[in-house]
């Protein structure tokens, strides 16, 4: 049904309820579909005390937000969308981003050069920098800072996104930063070194922040600690 169908595309937590023991036998199979609900609580059916409901929790499919759409980004789509993931590639350069290039993505955003994309972000998003292009990356990130993803990856060594974080920290506090969100260098620590080895490295790490996981990111075993300079002050914060 279009309802069903508008659940499984869902953009926010939902519930599908199914009756699934009744004494009239033709409500059995019904659903309800409750949406805006706080997980892990049951949904209240007015239903009969011999009447059994089976809940279904939905979570919305993630989208990844890749910002470049050099080679390098190539067999990153691919790998992210065997995991059924939405992957979204931007990029300013039209001869970049296209479907020749990234078949399989599900939506190629051709933005202003020198200007952030505009999209919407949302604590169901997932972020990755990794244009090549040092003001590009920097605008890019300057924007996801002010949004509420909860991983942004950044391509490259710690000295660089240090470099493209330090002129756009005055303004914000720690709490706002949220730099535990920010992974540079990118990826878990499997040793890979290919682009496709890399592109599992980054699909690994991106399932592990979705699923609180427990390996070892490449920010941990090989990043530095990530500077930035305030109005008054400069401070280090390390990650965790």
């Amino acid at each position: 049904s279009k309802l069903m169908r508008e659940a499984f595309t869902t953009s926010q937590p939902i519930i599908i309820a199914t009756i699934t023991c009744d004494e009239e036998e033709s409500k059995i199979g019904e659903r309800w579909v409750h949406s805006n609900l706080q997980i892990g609580k049951p949904v209240d059916l007015k239903m009969k005390d011999n009447s059994e409901v089976f809940y279904d929790h939905i979570t919305p499919v993630p989208t990844l937000y890749i910002f470049g759409a050099g080679p390098d980004a190539v067999p990153l789509v691919k790998t992210v969308k065997n995991l059924g993931w939405t992957v979204n590639v931007l990029d300013h350069r039209p001869g970049f981003v296209n479907k020749r290039n990234f078949p399989l993505a599900d939506e190629l955003i051709c933005y202003e050069r020198d200007h952030p994309a505009s999209v919407p972000l949302s604590e169901h998003s997932y972020a990755i920098v990794m244009s090549h292009n040092f003001t590009q990356d920097q605008l890019v990130l300057k924007s996801l800072l002010h949004s509420s993803v909860p991983y942004i990856g950044v391509l490259g060594p710690t000295t660089r996104t240090n470099q493209l974080l330090q002129p756009i920290m005055n303004g914000f506090t720690i709490d706002e930063i949220q730099l535990n969100r920010i992974y540079s260098p990118i990826g878990l620590d499997i040793g890979a070194k290919t682009p496709e080895e890399i592109a599992i490295s980054i699909a690994a790490e991106l399932v592990n922040v979705h699923r609180g996981g427990n390996s070892m990111h490449l920010k941990q075993t090989k990043g530095k600690e990530l500077l930035y300079t305030s109005r008054n002050h400069r401070r280090v914060i390390a990650y965790q």
